[in-house]
C-alpha cells in the first residue's frame, strides 16, 4: 500500500510540473525560479544591476549593501493552474555598514485528487513549496557592495517531504560611468535534494545584469545561464510623474515551446510617501497569464 501511494502522490502531482514546464526544466524546486516581487517581475526579471530595494534578498543580495532605510514587502500572486504564490520579504541596514535581510516563499496547490497506480480513489492532498532566506551585505566603499544569503528549501507533497539548503552569492558596481550599474549573482548553489528515492538538482542561475539611469528612466538588461542555456532580456522603468511608474520587460530564450506573449511583461507602479503599490502581468503562453500585487513601506 505504501509503494500505491508514493505512485499516487507522484502522478497526482502532475499540477505541479507546470512550473517546472515553464522554463522546460531539468532540475527539481523550480518554485526557486518564479520571479518574487512584481517590480522586478514586470521588468522581465531584469533586476541583477538594479536591485534598489527590499526584492535585491532574492535576485542579487549584494544590492542590499546600498540600502538606507528598513524596508519590507509582500506579494502575492495568481500562478498556474489555481496555485497560490506568495512572498515576503524585509531588510535593515546598521550603522556598521551591513544590512541584513530576510524572506519567505511560499507556493500552494489547492487540493487535489489522490489517486493510487490502479486508478482507486485514495481522498484528496496538497502540496507546497516553500524557502526561507536569510541574506548578510555589505557596502564595502562607495562603489561596491557585496552579499551573501543561506536558503532553506522545503517540498511537501501530502505526509512526504524534503528539506535542503543552497546558497546565493551576489555583488552590485556602481561604474566610473556615471548612472551605470553592473551587478552579478550566483543563486541557489547546494547540493542535491532527495524526494522519496529519487535524487534532483537545484536550479543554479549564473546572472550577470547592467542598469543605465537616466532621469526619469531605468534601463536595465540580464544575462542568465541556468537548466544548460541562455537567456537575455532587457527592462524599462519610465517615472510618468512622481507618484507613478509604468515597468515594461522581455526575455528571449525563456522556453520556445511556450507561444503568444510569453516571455513579455507589463506592470506598474504606485508611490505616495514611503508606501509603494505594485502590479505585475506575466503571460505563459497556452498556460495563462499571472498576476503579481506586491505592498512595500520604507521606514
Amino acid at each position: 500500500m505504501k509503494r500505491k501511494l508514493k505512485v499516487a502522490l507522484i502522478s497526482s502531482s502532475l499540477i505541479l510540473i507546470l512550473t517546472s514546464a515553464v522554463w522546460a526544466a531539468s532540475t527539481g524546486a523550480a518554485f526557486l525560479k518564479i520571479g518574487a516581487g512584481a517590480r522586478p517581475s514586470a521588468l522581465g526579471g531584469n533586476y541583477v544591476g538594479l536591485a534598489d530595494d527590499v526584492n535585491a534578498v532574492n535576485w542579487n543580495p549584494g544590492g542590499l549593501g546600498f540600502l538606507q532605510e528598513k524596508e519590507l514587502s509582500a506579494m502575492y500572486a495568481s500562478w498556474l493552474a489555481d496555485m497560490n504564490y506568495e512572498f515576503a520579504s524585509y531588510a535593515q541596514p546598521f550603522s556598521s555598514g551591513l544590512v541584513l535581510g530576510g524572506s519567505i516563499v511560499m507556493l500552494q496547490s489547492g487540493e487535489m485528487e489522490k489517486r493510487s497506480e490502479t486508478r482507486e480513489k485514495l481522498g484528496t492532498f496538497s502540496a507546497t513549496d516553500t524557502c526561507g532566506t536569510l541574506a548578510l551585505a555589505k557596502k564595502i566603499n562607495e562603489k561596491v557592495a557585496l552579499g551573501a544569503s543561506i536558503k532553506v528549501i522545503n517540498q511537501k507533497i501530502d505526509d512526504e517531504s524534503t528539506t535542503g539548503m543552497a546558497v546565493d552569492l551576489g555583488a552590485l558596481v556602481k561604474t566610473s560611468i556615471d548612472n551605470l550599474n553592473v551587478g552579478i549573482a550566483l543563486r541557489n548553489l547546494g547540493p542535491q535534494m532527495k524526494f522519496i528515492s529519487e535524487g534532483y538538482d537545484l536550479p543554479l542561475t549564473l546572472a550577470a545584469g547592467i542598469n543605465y539611469s537616466l532621469s526619469k528612466i531605468n534601463l536595465t538588461s540580464d544575462l542568465n545561464y541556468y537548466d544548460s542555456k541562455m537567456t537575455i532580456g532587457v527592462g524599462m522603468e519610465y517615472k510618468v510623474i512622481n507618484a507613478l511608474v509604468l515597468d515594461l520587460g522581455y526575455k528571449a530564450g525563456k522556453d520556445d515551446k511556450l507561444d503568444g506573449l510569453a516571455g513579455v511583461s507589463a506592470g506598474l507602479g504606485f508611490n505616495i510617501n514611503k508606501i509603494n503599490l505594485s502590479y505585475a502581468w506575466v503571460p505563459y503562453g497556452e498556460l495563462s497569464d499571472t498576476h503579481r500585487i506586491s505592498l512595500g513601506v520604507k521606514f
